[in-house]
């Protein structure tokens, strides 16, 4: 069981290599634009704060996984639902297609042997175990479909109805971030080759002409110059990254 979607906890291997990748990068960066290996070394110390930065990626990528999986689910649902079985049946039929489709170590495949666990085991109810699992996703849609279910189970609701109702506003839902992200690929690509660009070009002058930019690295206006367009390098980036991603 993963305790809560929205954290992500990386593995000692998927640990080593960040780290050993991101180091190598940062210390190539730092050396590229300070030329002085004391400075590079001390660059190192962001290794830290970005993989917390690439936690975050892999935390969100998971969430986005995870609702691709569970539209499926509900197409599950809502077709047991229809032959007129109940969630908890409906749960435990679901769990056998689902995991022919993503395999058991899908995160839907997981959640759900933990929710038939639970139900089997603790002799919890379906109410308890999808609201534990919306929670803990922090997906809208999911936290949606549990109080929907919540509310027809108390109120006597038609549930192959919002069942339908919550395929439908999820499908449109994928499909419109579908688009969006179809839409701003180019944009992205565009993003990525500008910011490159700087680094590339002082890494062509330092190869093809080290003098034309000795005056950078050996005086201090060259230092701060060089910081100055670092730190608006890093503010592009962020600016960028943040202009093209996708949350609905």
């Amino acid at each position: 069981m993963i305790p809560d979607y929205r954290v992500y906890s990386l593995s000692i291997k998927q640990r080593l290599i960040f780290y050993a990748s991101a180091a190598i990068a940062l210390i190539g960066l730092a050396h590229l634009f300070y030329d002085h290996m004391v400075v590079s070394l001390l660059f190192c110390c962001l290794v830290y704060p970005a993989s917390t930065c690439y936690s975050g990626y892999l935390a969100e990528k998971r969430q986005r996984e995870l609702t691709y999986q569970f539209r499926d689910l509900l197409y599950a649902l809502s077709s047991s639902v229809s032959a007129g079985r109940q969630m908890r049946e409906s749960l435990k039929e679901a769990r056998t297609s689902i995991e022919l489709i993503y395999g058991k170590e899908a995160c839907i495949s997981r959640e759900l042997e933990h929710m038939v666990t639970r139900m089997e085991e603790s002799k919890e109810t379906e109410e308890s175990v999808l609201q534990d699992f919306a929670l803990r996703s922090a997906i809208p849609d999911i936290i949606s479909f549990s109080d929907t279910y919540a509310v027809c189970k108390r109120t006597g609701g038609n549930m192959e109805k919002a069942i339908r109702k919550a395929v439908a506003i999820l499908i449109d839902r994928i499909e419109l971030e579908r688009e969006i992200r179809t839409l701003t690929a180019q944009k992205r690509m565009e993003f990525i080759i500008l910011i490159a660009m700087p680094p590339v070009m002082i890494l062509f002058l330092r190869v093809t002409s080290g003098q034309y930019l000795a005056v950078m690295y050996e005086t201090s206006a060259g230092r701060v110059l060089m910081t100055m367009a670092f730190l608006a390098i890093g503010v592009a980036a962020a600016i960028a990254f943040r202009m093209t991603r996708i949350r609905l």
